[in-house]
Formats: structure tokens, C-alpha cells, sequence
């Protein structure tokens, strides 16, 4: 992709932009569709989406929401969120660390199955073949490469008889840029693979008046220079990820959500028991009727607000998260060091759950459920950092894996509700692995700590009223109350 510039070179260039004509056809489309062909709400195309994962043999239930939300953010990244007299794009750049055959493809698969059907559905819903070809160019694009070095992201200039040239790198223009393996960029003595790390920087960075601005000094040339609104997502076996302090302070790894999902020593047989057993609970309709939900985001001009009270609640989420890890050197560090990245990212999945309302206001509600997503990776990135440094507590790996257990008792579900497990069960299946030999009041201390972290819900129970851990990224306080009359108002009178 080539652009004329001007020399000097004054404004950057933008080159995900889609034509004003190209919009008014999509805005079309997506008011149609959002009014009366799709009727899914936000919750409802969550939990479809993650059925929908389930029989695509996904299991690391961390990542299956960071993928909804990459998805979103894909798809409204026209817009943008204001903040003050400040303006930040909604991309959610994803860092997923997977050990060696945990299943990165099926990631991968998800995505493409996801974004091939949109495509169709814009094929059929629109006639015009090159507004088509448009959009699916510059908003529905997927790249995917195994390394990236700066030319490749930036490009170059050249002169021609017309003027200077920019004729940009083919992954500064993907929609999506998927690297297969990321040690390489972070660990690679390569110098090419070193000099695009700055730049990375820059085309990930939300703060500031050049945000997201990518430039690079030319000698003899004009500086080549454009506001990229490239989106990333990273893979990395975290036995060559080599992590060190360096890595964490150094700004690259704060841009990401960082991801880890690990494996059991039984993960090949219980994949090859799911296979076997398994039965679809989705088809090729449930594919569209998502693909058509997520079409309808195209709906709406208006930038994202954040409201007084969302602004007020985020503060309120920080500093939970920085109490949460106050206790832990390396993960503390990290939160320092990506303080603002951090609210900025949930701020931007904020708009995600705002978008999927068809509004413009991002909500303390919003907040909030973005805070619980945000939290359900934040321990696993947690538990990445317990696994590669030793500064960190044996407790907090505890805490990791007592949130395995827990999730697994949620899936199965022991009261009528998914995400919903009586304490009494969670002890029972700690009874039968030998290194949980530890007293009962320990596990209640676990239990206590991941409540005051927002990971779940821990009601321990009065009298004869039984005590329940409950997910919070399927209830909220909400409806976690409007359940707890449901099941235990006999007991409680």
C-alpha cells in the first residue's frame, strides 16, 4: 500500500482509514441489522461466544474473553474514547503465552472463523463489490507472521518523478498482526528485531497528544510518519519467554494484556477424553448469529465518553489491583510501572461493553465489568511471573491454583448455575490431592484473599446457611444477591 506525501510531511498519515461513502453503507447495514435482524444482548452473545470456543476444544478460559473483546475492539476502532479534551483508540493488544501444544491455533482458528463470517455477511448484505473490498482491507484484515523487524512495520520513502513515495510495511497496514512466536521479540540479539521495539512502542501507546503516531527519522528524506492503528496479538511458549526485570520495566510488555495459560500434566488426555466425548452444543447458525451481532458494532458515529462516575470507579479498580499486589515484588513492580496502561486498558474495555450496548457513555457498570475480565488474566499473568521469578510467595502460586480447581467445579456447576460451587465441594476435591494437606483455615485465608483481589465472590456462610464461591465475571453484585435469595432464602429466614 503506497501514499503521496507532500515535503515536507506535515499530518500524519492514516492508513486504516475507510472512505466517508464506505461508512454511510456500513452504518446502514449495521442499523438494519441491530433493529431487526439480531436480537442477542451483550451477555447473551458473551456466553454464546464462549460456548462457541468450548466446542472448538478451547479450554484456558482466561483467554476466551480477551479474544471477545479483541474482537470488538477490532471492529470499533473508528471510534474513539474522550477523555477530557484527550482522545485514545479502543484497540486491546493481546500478549498470550501458551506452552508448546496447548492449542495456539485453535486461538488463531477462532479468530479467523469469526472474522471470515462477518466478511461473508457483509458480501451478501452489501452491493457494492469495492465497498466491500474497502472494509475487509483495512478493518478485517489478519497478518500473520512469524517475526517483525522495523522495515516491515514502518516501510521506507522513496523519490519518484511524482514526489516522495511512503510506500508503508505490509504489517504497519494489518487490520490484526499476529506473531506466532514472540520471544524472539523480546530475547533476539537480531538488530533488525530490536530496532522495531521502539516503534512497537509508539503504535501501542495510548497516552499523549502523538498517540499512536509512528515515525522514523530519514537521512536525506522526510521522516516517515503515520498514526497506525494496527492491532496486536503476540504468542509465546513461556519456556523461552526468558523474562527478566528488564522486560517489565522496559514499557513494551504494560502495552499487552498479558495472558498466561497454562497446562496440567493431564491436559493431552482430558483434550483427547473431550474429543471423544463431546457433544456440539453449537452449529454453523450460532457462527452467524455471532458474526452478525458483532456487524452490528458498526452501528454509530459518536466517540466514547467516560462519565464521571466510571472515571471515579476506575480509580476504585487501580487501587484494588495495587493492594492486590503489594505484596508481591515482581507483580507490584509491574503495576507501578503500568499504572496508567493499565487503567487506560480498562477504560478501553469499557467501550467494548459500552459499544455492545449501542451507546456512546462508558458507565461505572462498564467499568466494573471490564475490571473482573481484566482481573481473570491479571492472576494468570500473576501466575506467569510466579513460575519465572523466584522473588515471588509460594502463596500466590497457591492462589493460582485454587482458582484452577475452582473454575473447573464452575464449569460443572452443583446448584443450578454455572459459576456457582459450594465451599463444602471445593474442600472435597482438595481432600483428594495430597498437596492440599493444609488446614481448613488456610484455605479459607486463599479464599479470602482472591475475594479482596475481585476474583470471586466468597460467601462463607452463617449458621446453617451454606457457603458458596461465585464467579464474579458471570455475576455481578446485582444479580449475585438476586440468586442468593433464590437458593438460601429458607435458610436464612
Amino acid at each position: 500500500m503506497s501514499y503521496y506525501i507532500e515535503e515536507p510531511q506535515t499530518e500524519p498519515l492514516e492508513p486504516h482509514k475507510v472512505g466517508e461513502e464506505t461508512w454511510k453503507e456500513l452504518h446502514k447495514l449495521a442499523d438494519v441489522l441491530k433493529t431487526s435482524v439480531n436480537k442477542l444482548t451483550h451477555k447473551e452473545a458473551f456466553q454464546l461466544f464462549r460456548r462457541w470456543s468450548d466446542d472448538r476444544l478451547l479450554h484456558h478460559n482466561q483467554v476466551k474473553p480477551m479474544v471477545f473483546y479483541t474482537i470488538i475492539s477490532n471492529i470499533i476502532k473508528h471510534r474513539k474514547i474522550k477523555i477530557g479534551r484527550s482522545f485514545q483508540d479502543p484497540r486491546i493488544p493481546l500478549l498470550i503465552y501458551m506452552p508448546s501444544g496447548s492449542g495456539k491455533y485453535i486461538v488463531l482458528e477462532m479468530l479467523y472463523d469469526i472474522n471470515n463470517e462477518i466478511k461473508r455477511v457483509l458480501r451478501e448484505s452489501i452491493n457494492d463489490v469495492m465497498v466491500v473490498f474497502e472494509i475487509e482491507a483495512k478493518r478485517l484484515n489478519y497478518d500473520k507472521k512469524q517475526r517483525i523487524t522495523d522495515q516491515a512495520l514502518l516501510g521506507t520513502v522513496i523519490r519518484t518523478e511524482a514526489g516522495w513515495l511512503a510506500q508503508l510495511g505490509a504489517e504497519g497496514t494489518a487490520s490484526v498482526l499476529v506473531i506466532n512466536e514472540a520471544s524472539n521479540f523480546f530475547n533476539s540479539d537480531d538488530s533488525s528485531t530490536k530496532n522495531v521495539f521502539p516503534y512497537v512502542c509508539e503504535a501501542l501507546d495510548p497516552i499523549g497528544s502523538e498517540a499512536n503516531v509512528v515515525s522514523k527519522q530519514l537521512t536525506g528524506r522526510p521522516s516517515l510518519k503515520y498514526r497506525t492503528e494496527t492491532n496486536f496479538i503476540l504468542f509465546c511458549q513461556p519456556a523461552r519467554a526468558n523474562l527478566t526485570e528488564h522486560i517489565i520495566t522496559s514499557g513494551t510488555l504494560p502495552r499487552f494484556v498479558i495472558i498466561y495459560s497454562p497446562v496440567g500434566d493431564n491436559y493431552h488426555q482430558e483434550v483427547l477424553e473431550f474429543r471423544m466425548n463431546h457433544k456440539p452444543i453449537t452449529d454453523d447458525s450460532d457462527t452467524r448469529q455471532l458474526a452478525v451481532f458483532f456487524t452490528t458494532l458498526f452501528y454509530g458515529k459518536k466517540d466514547f465518553i467516560l462519565t464521571r462516575q466510571a472515571e471515579k470507579q476506575i480509580l476504585k479498580e487501580m487501587n484494588t489491583l495495587v493492594m492486590f499486589s503489594s505484596s508481591d515484588r515482581v507483580s507490584s513492580m509491574y503495576v507501578k510501572t503500568a499504572y496508567q496502561r493499565i487503567a487506560n486498558m480498562l477504560i478501553k474495555m469499557a467501550a467494548c461493553n459500552c459499544a455492545c450496548r449501542y451507546d456512546h457513555k462508558i458507565s461505572d457498570i462498564d467499568v466494573r465489568r471490564a475490571a473482573i475480565d481484566y482481573r481473570a488474566t491479571y492472576i494468570t499473568a500473576m501466575a506467569f511471573f510466579t513460575n519465572f521469578v523466584r522473588y515471588v510467595s509460594q502463596s500466590r502460586q497457591r492462589i493460582y491454583e485454587l482458582m484452577q480447581i475452582i473454575e473447573e467445579l464452575w464449569i460443572v456447576g452443583h446448584v443450578g448455575d454455572r459459576g456457582i460451587t459450594p465451599v463444602k465441594k471445593v474442600y472435597e476435591k482438595l481432600a483428594k490431592d495430597k498437596k492440599w494437606n493444609i488446614s481448613e483455615r488456610s484455605i479459607r485465608n486463599l479464599l479470602s484473599s482472591m475475594e479482596q483481589g475481585r476474583f470471586l465472590k466468597y460467601d462463607r456462610g452463617v449458621g446453617k446457611k451454606p457457603g458458596f464461591v461465585i464467579d464474579l465475571r458471570e455475576y455481578d453484585d446485582d444479580t449475585y444477591f438476586q440468586w442468593l435469595i433464590r437458593y438460601t432464602g429458607e435458610e436464612i429466614g
